[in-house]
């Protein structure tokens, strides 16, 4: 796993190594805001997880900036 700061980082890699990029899309990764303060409470209790509320809580969610979900495909081109 590595983080990029450019995507040109990552696909003129690709490049180099011969595949032609036929899709890339990236999607802002969420995350449910109640984790953080479970997190911080040291919560790790599966009836808590599994409470009706906390379920619900959990859907609510926000945005984590800079970070994305990362969808590419590639083709390898003939040599």
């Amino acid at each position: 796993m590595r983080e990029y700061t450019k995507d040109s980082e990552l696909l003129d890699f690709f490049t180099e190594k011969g595949f032609k990029v036929l899709e890339n899309k990236k999607s802002l990764v969420f995350f449910p805001i109640i984790d953080s303060i479970v997190k911080r409470l040291h919560i790790n209790n599966e009836t808590f997880y599994n409470n009706k509320i906390f379920k619900l809580l959990r859907k609510i969610k926000r945005p984590v900036p800079g970070y994305y979900i990362w969808e590419i495909v590639l083709k390898k081109n003939d040599i």
